[in-house]
């Protein structure tokens, strides 16, 4: 018999996530029979939507959660042992699976689990990233409800998140012009090397006048992930047949009253836009196509992803972690359930926006398991061979054998220098 750890809700949310609204509990797993297989799980997800989703959940149930998990044992003729599975059985550490999603936002029939097959030099994270649910929200969000055409400005909020760097980076490919804003001056800097034109700080900038100044043009596309006030400030910049993508509402996530907006109705008519919500279980049917081409992105270079593990690749969900899984929760920016791992003695890579967090902070632990790297420029391109790049380009005076941009899975986007 298989023990499993898991986290369950232990008290529905009033405002933001307490570390006494989660659980820690250990069980007992019964055999599996025909058509089930066991999974032990490699990695985890903390997405913004889950916030909204413990709704729907009754206390003692587990939190839920994309994962990626490998077959350890089978009755399933689908799904032989050491086959690779994305699936939705939430924060746990082991699992016994139909090979069938169970569907928390309906009743109707769940997905089969998504076999992986990637390339060997490619994370299986991933799945759950640039090749997952959020590459999935970012292609067909911006591709299909937005429909950008080259020469175009598009506008993305929460840019340094998990699905806004994405669309960042799909929107250049296209020809786009793309304006980000992010929250601190770190993340800031972040987006212009990930390709953005023009970047600004929204808490210490003016939201009305940052537009101004950046939008010269107005925006034609906005990819929406905040919504509330800061929305309503938007659509007075859209151009006259804008589309908007309503991705998410993150400044309303934790809120017990909804801020009260201003009224967009007039704007909306008189600018005829097209307004129009996203949810990714609409689109799962055709994620494949979404996925494919993402790849080829990536094998081609026009971004490209790696792995650095960190203290072992493996989900750890014991007290010790509670904090930092709780903090991706608030912020919405860390997608991995994550181990704690000793920083100071190593000699390998540095991730600025971790390192002045640490920093400011006075710690000496990094909370962090994988890191991605994403590059978006091919003339700034370190291949997989990590050819030498002579001098940072956001720090000239910096002599560092190896320079690449890089993605913490999901949505923290650091710069690492690679010694």
């Amino acid at each position: 018999m298989v023990k499993t750890q898991k986290y369950v809700l232990a008290k529905h949310f009033q405002g933001a996530p307490k570390e006494s609204d989660f659980k820690l509990v250990e069980e007992e797993l019964r055999s599996i029979v025909s058509g089930e297989m066991l999974l032990k799980t490699e990695f985890i997800t903390v997405d913004p939507y889950m916030r909204g989703s413990t709704a729907y959940l009754s206390i003692g149930d587990t939190i839920v959660g994309e994962q990626v998990a490998r077959v350890i044992e089978s009755r399933h003729a689908d799904y032989p042992v050491d086959t690779v599975v994305v699936n939705r059985n939430g924060w746990t550490t082991y699992s016994i699976s139909s090979g069938i999603n169970v569907e928390i936002f309906s009743s109707s029939a769940g997905s089969p689990l998504r076999k992986l097959t990637f390339p060997p030099d490619l994370p299986l994270s991933l799945a759950l990233g640039v090749l997952g649910m959020p590459g999935g929200t970012a292609y067909y969000g911006l591709l299909d409800l937005c429909k950008p055409k080259a020469g175009e400005t598009v506008f993305v909020n929460a840019a340094s998140g998990a699905v806004g760097g994405i669309v960042g980076q799909i929107a250049k490919i296209k020809g786009c012009t793309v304006i980000g804003c992010a929250g601190t001056d770190d993340k800031v800097e972040l987006l212009r090397e990930l390709g953005y034109d023009k970047v600004f700080n929204y808490r210490t900038e003016n939201l009305d006048d940052a537009l101004t100044r950046t939008a010269t043009n107005g925006i034609d596309c906005y990819f929406d992930n905040v919504g509330g006030p800061f929305s309503s400030t938007v659509y007075k910049h859209l151009n006259t047949f804008a589309r908007v993508a309503v991705i998410g509402s993150i400044s309303q996530y934790n809120k017990i009253n909804a801020d009260k907006v201003t009224s967009i109705e007039t704007t909306v008519i008189m600018k005829c836009l097209t307004i129009r919500g996203f949810m990714f279980p609409h689109y799962e049917h055709k994620a494949s196509q979404a996925y494919d081409e993402m790849l080829e992105w990536i094998t081609e270079h026009y971004f490209s992803v790696k792995s650095e593990p960190r203290g072992g690749v493996k989900l750890s969900p014991v007290r010790s972690t509670r904090k930092s899984v709780l903090k991706a929760f608030q912020e919405n920016v860390i997608r991995e359930v994550v181990t704690y791992t000793e920083h100071a003695k190593r000699k390998t890579v540095t991730a600025i926006d971790v390192v002045y967090a640490l920093n400011r902070q006075g710690r000496t632990t990094v909370v962090t398991v994988v890191v991605h790297t994403v590059l978006v420029d091919k003339s700034r391109i370190s291949t997989q061979t990590k050819r030498p790049f002579s001098r940072l380009p956001h720090s000239p005076k910096r002599e560092l054998p190896y320079y690449s941009m890089c993605v913490c899975e999901g949505g923290l986007y650091l710069a690492l220098a690679i010694r």
